[in-house]
C-alpha cells in the first residue's frame, strides 16, 4: 500500500523535527521548531509550539522560561565555573537569538497556516530549516571556545547530554 506523499513528507517532517528538537533547544530553537514542520491542524493544538507562538504574551513568557529553564539546566550539569562564565554567556546569548529568530519564523508560518498553498508551506519550511542550520552554524564557534575551556569532565558531560538526547530520539530517524 502506497503511502500518499504529503502523509509521507509529514510523518518525516515530524520525526526529523522532534530528532532534532533538543539539538535546537541547544542552540536556543527547539521549543519553536519541534512544532514548526507539523502540518497545520497540529500546530493549532493546545500545548504545541506554534500555539505557543500564536498565544498572548503571558504564553510568550513560558516559551521564554523554557529557554531560560535549558539554559540554567545546561549552566548546571556542565558545571560552569567562574573563569569560564564570559565563555557561556555567549553562548546563552546566542541560544537566545536563535530562539528569537526561529520564533518569529514559526509565528508567521502559523499565522498564514489556513490559506497557505503547498509551495508556501514548502518555503517555510525552508525557511525554518535555513534559520536553523544558519543558528546551529553561529554555535558552533561559541561552544567550541566553551568546550575547549572545560575540564574532562565538564566534557563528558557535555557530551552525555548530546549523545543521551540522540539515543533518545534516533528512532526517528528510520
Amino acid at each position: 500500500m502506497s503511502i500518499p506523499y504529503a502523509s509521507r513528507l509529514r510523518d518525516v517532517s515530524r520525526g526529523a523535527a522532534k530528532a532534532t528538537a533538543w539539538l535546537a533547544v541547544s542552540i536556543g530553537a527547539g521549543l519553536v521548531v519541534s512544532g514548526a514542520s507539523q502540518p497545520a491542524e497540529a500546530q493549532t493544538q493546545p500545548g504545541s509550539a506554534t500555539a505557543a507562538a500564536q498565544a498572548p504574551a503571558p504564553q510568550q513568557g513560558k516559551e521564554r522560561e523554557g529557554i531560560a529553564a535549558l539554559i540554567d539546566h545546561l549552566h548546571d550539569s556542565f558545571k560552569i565555573t567562574p573563569q569560564q562564565e564570559p565563555l557561556w554567556q555567549s553562548v546563552a546569548k546566542v541560544m537566545r537569538e536563535n530562539a528569537q529568530t526561529l520564533s518569529n519564523l514559526t509565528k508567521a508560518r502559523s499565522e498564514h497556516a489556513k490559506t497557505a498553498t503547498a509551495v508556501d508551506n514548502l518555503k517555510s519550511y525552508a525557511e525554518i530549516s535555513e534559520a536553523h542550520a544558519t543558528g546551529t552554524k553561529r554555535m558552533i564557534p561559541v561552544f567550541q571556545a566553551l568546550y575547549d575551556s572545560m575540564s574532562p569532565e565538564q566534557k563528558s558531560a557535555a557530551d552525555a547530554e548530546f549523545r543521551d538526547h540522540f539515543r533518545e530520539h534516533q528512532h526517528h530517524a528510520h
